[in-house]
């Protein structure tokens, strides 16, 4: 099978998993990337990382959105992103 477009999916965890991470918090949700590129699969992560560095946004991945809601807050993201021109 060759991937045609790169994708995240988003898979939010029944019981957290303490993985001893720096923070000493455990993990509630995960992301899996697929690629069509490395440089691809960079920018997917690069844009993934501003929006776990805000606070809010792993608030609201804490209330276990449904996938409107979490499409929606990532276009949000996104129009940030562009604007702060970042990335």
């Amino acid at each position: 099978y060759v991937l045609k477009n790169s994708l995240i999916t988003t898979c939010f965890l029944e019981k957290s998993i303490d993985f001893e991470a720096v923070d000493d918090k455990p993990v509630f949700v995960m992301f899996m990337l697929l690629s069509t590129s490395i440089k691809n699969h960079l920018h997917l992560l690069s844009r993934l990382a501003f929006c776990v560095r805000d606070n809010s946004f792993v608030e609201f991945l804490r209330t276990y959105p449904d996938s409107s809601s979490l499409l929606s807050k990532i276009a949000d993201f996104e129009n940030l992103l562009e604007k702060t021109d970042h990335y």
